[in-house]
């Protein structure tokens, strides 16, 4: 059972972790290149949270996943001590991710308010506002781990090796707040899609004769709203994780810690799979940027394949 859970959650890093690396850098050129498909503020955002994922998954890795694989046990022993920050860097990611998805929630409500004039609204001063709240407040998780340790042990059972605070209770503390967090922004987010596809029903009843433009605004709705079911999935396993330790309940603190890893696969690895499965447009150039750029392989028999193929699978929208 083991084998196989450390199998899926690898086969999931292999090929979640450079596709959304991939995703990156192909959103970051088109916005540089200011590429029609891939332009505004909605993609400055998701820029940002993709680059939290990759930094949360890059902390979390090192601080849960690696010592729950067991791989390296006998060298995280034998350094006995590890830098706080280190630990601080874990909880402030995660914290990053939930204020990015918040951000995004909010710019897919502004524009079904005000579908005509959300430019308006949704300013690149705004973004870039809202992208700097997302990297400074989770900043205190920083500075009160800095002058703490981070201690390698074993598990009371002896089933698995744990890198925790050197002080417990200031641990919990700090995971208390952002589940807490975590679960303040899900709840708003999930208010804010409700709110948005109500008002995309309206919109698209009475004002959006446009097919591409009602289109385009389903498809990122989608996108933020599968996500915000992520975020809500891993909050709750934090939830478990710390209630269940605060608790002292060994068999489902054990199953938080195995069902973390993939509730953060599911939140920090998945944007890459939904985009380029809902929206065929992005899924044509993202090929096309990689396929034609970087291999050179003929851009035009590469979009020829995909939209015959694309024809057969018309669902795929």
């Amino acid at each position: 059972m083991y084998l196989f859970y450390l199998i899926t959650i690898l086969t999931m890093d292999v090929i979640g972790i450079p596709l959304s690396i991939m995703m990156f850098i192909f959103i970051a050129y088109s916005l540089i290149k200011k590429d029609s498909e891939i332009s505004g503020s909605f993609y400055f955002q998701l820029l940002s949270n993709s680059l939290s994922d990759i930094f949360f998954l890059f902390f979390a890795y090192f601080i849960v996943r690696i010592p729950l694989f067991g791989i390296f046990n006998e060298w995280y022993l034998k350094q006995k001590v590890f830098p706080g920050i280190l630990y601080g860097f874990t909880i402030y990611g995660s914290m990053a991710i939930a204020i990015g998805q918040l951000n995004l929630s909010i710019n897919r409500l502004i524009v079904l308010l005000s579908p005509i004039n959300y430019t308006k609204y949704l300013t690149k001063k705004l973004s870039i506002l809202m992208i700097i709240l997302q990297w400074t407040i989770p900043i205190y998780n920083l500075v009160l781990t800095y002058n703490k340790r981070v201690i390698p042990r074993y598990s009371k059972d002896k089933s698995m090796l744990l890198l925790e605070l050197d002080n417990i209770t200031f641990m919990n503390k700090l995971i208390f707040y952002a589940v807490a967090f975590g679960f303040g922004t899900s709840a708003i987010c999930i208010i804010i899609g409700i709110w948005s596809i109500i008002l995309y029903k309206k919109l698209n009843k009475n004002y959006l004769k446009d097919k591409k433009k009602s289109q385009k605004l389903m498809l990122l709705l989608i996108y933020v709203i599968v996500q915000t079911a992520s975020l809500t999935f891993l909050s709750i396993v934090g939830l478990i994780q710390f209630s269940s330790f605060a608790f002292k309940n060994t068999l489902a603190y054990t199953i938080s810690i195995y069902a973390y890893p993939v509730a953060e696969n599911l939140l920090c690895l998945s944007y890459s799979f939904i985009l380029c499965f809902t929206n065929k447009k992005i899924r044509l150039n993202f090929y096309l940027f990689w396929l034609g750029k970087i291999f050179n392989h003929n851009k035009e028999e590469i979009k020829v394949r995909i939209i015959s193929k694309n024809k057969k699978n018309f669902c795929c929208y």
